[in-house]
């Protein structure tokens, strides 16, 4: 995914297509591109283009905060939020298993071992029954998953010595939440909520949305089953797709996300 500007890029490498678009962010249109070789591709390509173009709406956004005398309590190393139960899509589990076989053996053990700790403790505390009930909308469902998951107060199983252990690959639902409110906010045993920046488009989503549409199943997957995920899933993670088929599909469900939280902003305007 490349600025506009850095069209010059496009004589190094002339076998790739270049596919413009434009993002709305915050009263203002980010000019991007992608760049795409016309051959099959698994999913887990999609993420790197993914966290780019999340990057570049996340730094958009801390500005507008900062112009508003705000300030992002959020830096790397606080590990306040590390107890929330993490979403990832199915692109993004393929991307981790590629990024955890780079650690040394033992590290992958490690990462494994903890993840099927988690889920241990998931299996033993019963779901709340009114996830069940089809009256939830959806956020509220969200919510009451994550409160449930707070009590048990269980860190990430990539948090080692209080910092994630994949950082730089860390999923986008870890990148896209930032608060302004003081980071012991963000801890479960806080009885106050934290003050969360609302992010104008989640690219989490549209990613989660797009592998649902070229795969046809699930959107997402809890972060602690990432291992029985790829053992159950381990011929479909290494599927390959068309790659004007996933670039075409990405930026018409990004499309799609970005009229729809236009169309949303105007109706709160209106109220």
């Amino acid at each position: 995914m490349l600025d506009d500007r850095q069209g010059f890029t496009r004589s190094f490498d002339p076998n790739c297509t270049h596919i413009p678009f434009e993002v709305f962010v915050t009263d203002r249109i980010l000019h991007c591109s992608i760049r795409m070789v016309s051959r099959p591709v698994p999913l887990s390509e999609l993420v790197p283009m993914a966290c780019q173009l999340s990057q570049v709406i996340i730094e958009a956004t801390s500005r507008r905060i900062e112009e508003s005398d705000g300030r992002i309590a959020c830096r790397k190393g606080c590990a306040a939020c590390c107890s929330y139960l993490i979403p990832i899509s199915p692109a993004e589990a393929y991307h981790l298993r590629d990024e955890i076989f780079k650690l040394p053996q033992l590290e992958q053990k490690t990462l494994f071992r903890s993840c099927q700790h988690t889920t241990r403790q998931l299996v033993d505390h019963r779901i709340p029954d009114i996830l069940f009930s089809p009256t939830q909308e959806h956020e509220e469902r969200l919510e009451i998953l994550s409160d449930w998951y707070k009590v048990m107060n269980l860190p990430c199983p990539f948090l080692v010595n209080h910092a994630c252990c994949l950082y730089d690959s860390r999923p986008l639902a870890c990148r896209e939440y930032f608060v302004t409110s003081h980071p012991s906010l963000c801890r479960p045993e806080s009885t106050e909520k934290a003050t969360r920046v609302p992010m104008p488009l989640r690219i989490a989503e549209v990613l989660a949305e797009t592998c649902r549409i070229l795969e046809d199943g699930e959107t997402s997957i809890l972060l602690p089953l990432l291992p029985s995920f790829l053992q159950d899933n381990s011929r479909r993670s290494w599927a390959l797709y068309p790659a004007e088929q996933v670039v075409s599909t990405f930026l018409e469900t990004l499309n799609d996300y970005t009229q729809r939280n236009c169309m949303s902003g105007c109706d709160e305007s209106a109220k």
